[in-house]
């Protein structure tokens, strides 16, 4: 039996438009079992004082 392939549900939009709220609303309660990654909580992890300063590792992080 064949191994189905993986889905990736990318949610984009400008700062502020609710991505987060909504991924941690929504998606968590309907996609059972999905993961949510986020950027910005990586940056939060890598620099709790500072996550600016490293928001451009932390995206390198996230797609690698």
């Amino acid at each position: 039996m064949a191994k189905p392939k993986p889905i990736l549900f990318l949610i984009t939009g400008p700062n502020g438009a609710g991505k987060t709220t909504f991924a941690a609303e929504i998606l968590t309660r309907e996609l059972k079992g999905m993961r949510f990654l986020n950027a910005d909580e990586i940056a939060r992890g890598l620099s709790p004082f500072d996550p600016p300063s490293v928001a451009f590792k932390a995206g390198r992080l996230l797609i690698t």
